[in-house]
């Protein structure tokens, strides 16, 4: 058995409103929003939470 906590569900993007749906997600897992194309960090998962990454973050590993 996983000690490791996911959870499934959905979230409203808080950017354009559009449903996120989230499958087995762990927190800070990086998911995006269909509708915008936003990318987000999963800051909680009960409630969920989620945090716009900007976008000089995708680009740590440059």
């Amino acid at each position: 058995m996983s000690d490791i906590e996911t959870a499934s569900g959905t979230v409203e993007c808080p950017v354009c409103a559009d449903d996120i749906i989230l499958t087995d997600v762990m927190q800070n897992e990086i998911v995006e929003c269909e509708g915008c194309a936003g990318e987000f960090e999963v800051l909680e998962l009960n409630p969920f939470a989620l945090e716009e990454l900007e976008e000089d973050d995708e680009d740590y590993g440059e």
